[in-house]
């Protein structure tokens, strides 16, 4: 008996690690990926607001999971949905269960009726997280029943459609193109991370018939030291403007003055005639818009001068999409 579990224990120390990338450790790669994204971004001057940084970040993980879609057991399948779907039961049945146990009239109605009126907001949101769980179980399941584990989702094509769906996911939620990149980063990045396995990517240039890649030990750790180092420097420099953006408020909006003064003469040169500091407007972005706010003079029929404000809006083409006198 010791014999045999000798021989079994030597078996299983022949076993080469590293054959399966945890999607733990998917998700950590894809966070690091992003950081030196984040940090290629701030230093080109990219404005780096919490909102968008935030967005992109949880695009970027649900990307760096998004291949292992094919395989039941993994937490884009599993994990994720579950939790999701416990999430949305727990804050959809939150408000209703708690004005029920206000409806007792005893000496803990009031304790329930003030959480009913907390958790009530929380509904749609727990609708929304049940509706995304039963999406990416519904798809998983279609998925599997099309692909291999390690086939055609693991491959350069679907990365690419990632990048579409990303751009049309921030075309819907108005955010910036470079957070929908964001997604197919962490998709590729779990490509990679896989590719350094013994077993490789065998479909990674799928639908072509092309050779599978596995990277050399040597070139995975090569790339995972560059990535952790850059990721690290990106994060760093990231949090130190998301922090000092949230602590001094937002970095003041730029816009083309000279287009909007345009824009204004054209509709109205008696106004743009009028404005007490032509060149000096507030700006301020309103999502894919910029809003410039003059003061102006204007003369009553008595002889009076009052101070006006007038605001122009344009859209991110230099159309006009506001006007707002007060």
């Amino acid at each position: 008996m010791s014999q045999q579990s000798d021989v079994l224990r030597t078996r299983i120390q022949l076993i080469p690690r590293g054959v399966r990338v945890q999607g733990r450790e998917h998700l950590a790669i894809g966070m690091v990926a992003t950081g030196t994204v984040l940090w290629g971004a701030h230093a080109v001057g990219l404005p780096l607001e919490p909102g968008p940084v935030v967005a992109g970040v949880v695009l970027a993980g649900v990307g760096s999971l998004a291949p292992d879609i094919d395989q039941p057991q993994s937490m884009i399948s599993n994990g994720i949905p579950a939790t999701l779907f416990a999430l949305g039961v727990c804050m959809a049945a939150g408000a209703p269960l708690m004005k029920m146990m206000a409806a007792r009239n005893d000496v803990w109605s009031a304790v329930f009726s003030g959480l009913g009126q907390f958790a009530a907001p929380l509904v749609p949101v727990g609708l929304l997280f049940i509706l995304l769980a039963l999406v990416m179980l519904f798809a998983s399941r279609a998925v599997r029943a099309q692909f291999k584990h390690r086939g055609e989702m693991h491959s350069l094509t679907l990365a690419g459609a990632g990048i579409i769906l990303g751009l049309l996911m921030c075309a819907v939620l108005r955010l910036p193109a470079w957070v929908g990149i964001l997604f197919s980063l962490g998709w590729v990045s779990h490509l990679v991370a896989d590719a350094t396995t013994p077993a490789g990517l065998s479909e990674l240039f799928w639908p072509f018939e092309v050779p599978g890649v596995v990277l050399g030990r040597g070139v995975a750790a090569t790339l995972l030291i560059l990535v952790m180092v850059l990721g690290l420097a990106g994060w760093v420099q990231a949090s130190g403007a998301m922090l000092s953006s949230l602590a001094h408020g937002a970095a003041p909006a730029t816009g083309n003055v000279a287009l909007a003064r345009e824009r204004l003469a054209e509709a109205s040169p008696e106004i743009e005639a009028s404005l007490v500091k032509p060149d000096e407007p507030i700006i301020e972005a309103v999502g894919a818009n910029t809003s410039y706010t003059w003061e102006r003079l204007q003369k009553t029929t008595d002889g009076a001068v009052l101070v006006r404000t007038i605001t122009l809006t344009l859209d991110s083409t230099g159309n006009v999409v506001g006007v707002d006198q007060r």
